[in-house]
């Protein structure tokens, strides 16, 4: 999708996206789940409840067929449950086996990843979804500490088609992000921080929000873009972007979900632009469970671009401006204007409630939520 932004200048905003299968709950293949949790002393208090409330919300999620390990880990490596055939949602055995976790020991979080996926591995399920959640404050005390060399964990299954999925759950002044990011980086698995169990049941407990986090639609996704030489990209919204795809490294695409490019471009030249000049996107990936080679390209005149509907561009617009209006508000804190921070978060909230009415959107209902509870925050510390 594309849009004109500035006439004089040649300059358009380009959205390009890779949609994922839709794929309904009922309708997805077996599970084969293991859960690898943090038990370790820092975990005492708030960050184990937070564990098991995520536990206890992906439970809800299982049905008969879906096969569940579960190991909780500190510096020993504690098997509860190995290949337990479950009932279906809530099933009691593994309630039971949340519900039993205590806090206590060392993290020796090399050892739970190399545990979990030698069950993962156990227990593989041909055409199933075979997955590693691990659920931690991302900690690493005992054992192997070295962050590449847990990482390189995630990787090696990830080759396998054992993906993982990383929670990190406590506040976020105690929590260790730069290991459970590299983890799901190199396992290019979904990664989720929990501060509530309000978060956990809304991210868990939906049956489809569930299913964008641990399917995957598409493996080693790269999209390519050919555009009019005289496009040049002036600014990129997204992972990374480069001439040479070697450079670019490629992700996983889960169903339901999109992997979206947002983009200025601009022309070296206003007048070059015509209306039959073409843009064209190819999408290179590797189906999930055969990893046989797959592309899908598609060619439109940008005449017919910038007259077709671009819905999800204006939610594209939205998501940047909100992501950039943290930047702009963290900046205003750092030069001690609290009074134009808090009114950049007042302006942004009114407009993200505009733009959730206008897109009927729940996504963007949730980031004038978001924005708005930091308003507040903002409004308490500073005053205003």
């Amino acid at each position: 999708q594309m849009r004109r932004t500035n006439a004089d200048e040649g300059e358009f905003t380009l959205l390009a996206y890779a949609q994922g299968q839709k794929l309904r709950p009922e309708d997805r293949p077996a599970f084969n789940l293991v859960f690898s949790l943090d038990r370790s002393g820092s975990m005492s208090g708030e960050p184990i409840e937070l564990l098991k409330q995520t536990a206890l919300a992906t439970a809800k999620q299982l049905k008969p067929g879906d096969v569940v390990s579960l190991l909780g880990w500190s510096t020993d490596q504690g098997i509860v449950l190995d290949g337990y055939h479950v009932t279906g949602p809530d099933d009691p055995t593994l309630i039971a086996a949340i519900q039993g976790l205590d806090a206590g020991g060392g993290t020796d979080l090399h050892a739970g990843l190399v545990t979990a996926y030698d069950l993962a591995n156990t227990h593989y399920i041909e055409d199933g979804i075979n997955r590693v959640l691990i659920i931690s404050d991302g900690g690493a005390n005992a054992g192997i500490t070295d962050t590449d060399l847990i990482a390189a964990e995630a990787s090696e299954a990830d080759g396998k088609g054992i993906y993982l999925i990383g929670v990190g759950v406590g506040e976020s002044a105690g929590y260790y992000d730069e290991l459970m990011d590299d983890l799901t980086d190199a396992g290019k698995g979904a990664y989720v921080f929990i501060d509530s169990a309000a978060e956990a049941q809304r991210i868990f407990a939906d049956p489809i929000r569930f299913l964008t986090i641990t399917s995957v639609a598409a493996r080693n996704v790269r999209m390519q873009l050919t555009m009019p030489w005289y496009f040049g990209i002036k600014e990129f919204h997204g992972e990374e972007y480069s001439a040479n795809p070697e450079e670019v490294e490629p992700q996983h695409l889960a169903a339901n979900d999109a992997m979206s490019f947002h983009q200025i471009i601009a022309s070296c030249d206003p007048k070059a632009p015509r209306t039959d000049d073409t843009i064209k996107a190819r999408v290179d990936y590797l189906h999930p469970v055969t990893y046989e080679e797959m592309s899908d390209e598609i060619e439109i005149p940008l005449g017919e671009l910038v007259e077709a509907d671009a819905t999800a561009l204006y939610k594209g617009d939205v998501v940047v401006s909100y992501a950039k209006a943290f930047i702009v508000i963290d900046s205003l804190l750092d030069l001690n204007d609290s009074a134009q921070a808090i009114s950049t978060a007042e302006d942004m909230v009114g407009w993200l409630k505009q733009a959730s009415v206008a897109l009927d959107d729940p996504e963007v209902e949730e980031m004038a939520q978001v924005m708005d509870d930091y308003r507040a925050v903002l409004v308490n510390q500073f005053g205003g």
